[in-house]
């Protein structure tokens, strides 16, 4: 009777239930589950690539400026790859990362580390600056632009896209300079008006190139820019070798006479030996009102004439300016990432820094705190051409004794793991910069500095100095 009363309860709980199926032989067995029809696998929807400034998508970017890679339309979870690729002057360039989409099925390089690839962190810049020669084909873009692919595991394209780089702004103008013995190319906007103007210029390199470049990006970010020659020029000194500071006077006074200017508001910007230089210039001449100096020195260094004879770098009003001599020390060796030997000359550097003389180092030293205006100065801790951070410091130092970063907010800024390239505009691969072949010497010098060190460093030096041009020539 138990087992009757058992059998009619579940019979009507099945009807209560709209049936349980077919009932058991056994009236002891337990009732039969209800078939469960499996679930659909998910569906992937459209994957889209978007290059985004914060949550604003872009469709162009000036070189420099920072933009991360969005993907959406993913499956949460899923595995895929990005591929970047970039068609650069020297030959094509490629980087590729995996990532796991987030439970929206979204990927982006700003907040997204790769599980594995080219680079290790979260960094919307990863998939430029970890870019490295390759032979292989890769897709078709405008020179300089960036192109993305999306790769799912099957090694099926997904989506892709390309973001156009452009250096110089479409209209403007550039004028070549030739008066009073100057060489250089000034840029602008033509129809702007009180522009504030950025006096541009290379370092031991010599000739124009560097400052013509720095002056048409500076200008195509709303900034008169002339860019100057010094040396290795025709007309010039052929070495850096007494230069007079009255042809940057030359200059300046050149600067005059554009009606488009506002002359009061004027900046001098260098890197390496030119970073010595917009020290010096800012020490000499109140008119400067700003000095942004790279990977710089706060002292004077002389130039070789013979293999032992050295003479000033610099004059001014007839004067050879005391200069730091170099002892007999000899170069080192470094290995760059890729395992090639460069020659590492910052010990040459330190070597006579420590042999100098209290005396000799003050007479060498710039009277930065004369500077009419603030000054920064960005350096490389692991710079292996001279040691930019210490050489900085020695500025940094007067500033501080005299009170001038209280007036000024100077500031000085080491970064540890950068070489002597921490301070170029982003957007190229940091691999290309941590040795080079010196065009004067043909020497194989090492810069230092780690790949994704350089990488943030530019990326830093970038911003700041963005805003502080902007700051300072209000």
């Amino acid at each position: 009777m138990r087992a009757v009363r058992l059998s009619a309860l579940l019979a009507l709980a099945c009807a209560a239930l709209q049936g349980c199926g077919a009932a058991s032989d056994d009236p002891g067995a337990p009732p039969e589950q209800p078939l469960v029809q499996p679930a659909q696998p998910p569906v992937r929807g459209e994957v889209h690539v978007a290059f985004v400034q914060g949550d604003r998508p872009v469709t162009r970017v000036q070189w420099g400026e920072a933009f991360a890679v969005r993907v959406d339309g993913l499956l949460p979870g899923e595995e895929v790859m990005l591929r970047s690729s970039s068609k650069l002057a020297d030959g094509n360039y490629r980087a590729e990362a995996v990532f796991v989409a987030d439970a929206a099925g979204r990927v982006d390089t700003a907040a997204s580390a790769p599980s594995r690839g080219s680079y290790a962190e979260a960094d919307a810049d990863g998939l430029v600056w970890s870019m490295a020669a390759t032979k292989k084909a890769i897709p078709p873009a405008d020179q300089y632009a960036l192109h993305v692919e999306v790769v799912a595991a099957d090694d099926s394209e997904l989506a892709g896209a390309s973001l156009p780089r452009w250096y110089v702004a479409p209209g403007i103008t550039r004028v070549p300079v030739s008066e009073g013995g100057l060489v250089g190319a000034y840029y602008a906007m033509p129809g702007a008006t009180k522009l504030p103007v950025i006096v541009v210029f290379g370092g031991s390199e010599g000739g124009l190139d560097s400052g013509e470049s720095a002056a048409m990006y500076w200008a195509s970010r709303g900034y008169a820019a002339l860019g100057l020659a010094y040396f290795a020029e025709t007309g010039l000194p052929k070495y850096l070798t007494e230069v007079p500071l009255e042809y940057f006077e030359k200059a300046f006074a050149w600067i005059d006479q554009r009606p488009e200017v506002d002359a009061s508001k004027l900046a001098v910007m260098g890197g390496s030996r030119g970073g010595e230089l917009a020290l010096l210039l800012g020490a000499t001449f109140p008119r400067v009102r700003a000095v942004i100096a790279e990977v710089p020195s706060g002292v004077s260094w002389g130039a070789f004439l013979t293999r032992t004879t050295e003479t000033a770098s610099w004059t001014y009003a007839g004067e050879k300016m005391a200069f730091v001599p170099h002892s007999n020390a000899l170069p080192g060796e470094w290995t760059t990432p890729s395992g090639e030997t460069a020659a590492a000359e910052t010990p040459v550097f330190l070597d006579a820094l420590a042999k100098a003389s209290p005396a000799v180092l003050e007479a060498a030293s710039f009277r930065v705190e004369k500077t009419n205006g603030p000054i920064l100065m960005l350096a490389g801790g692991d710079d292996q051409l001279w040691p930019s951070c210490a050489l900085a410091k020695i500025a940094m130092d007067r500033l501080v004794a005299n009170g001038h970063d209280k007036r000024f907010a100077d500031e000085s800024v080491c970064f540890a793991d950068a070489g002597h390239g921490a301070t170029s505009i982003p957007g190229v691969p940091t691999s290309l910069s941590t040795a080079v072949v010196h065009p004067i010497s043909g020497d194989f010098l090492a810069l230092g500095g780690t790949p994704k060190g350089i990488a943030r460093a530019q990326r830093a030096s970038f911003t700041r100095i963005d805003a502080f041009l902007a700051s300072a020539l209000k």
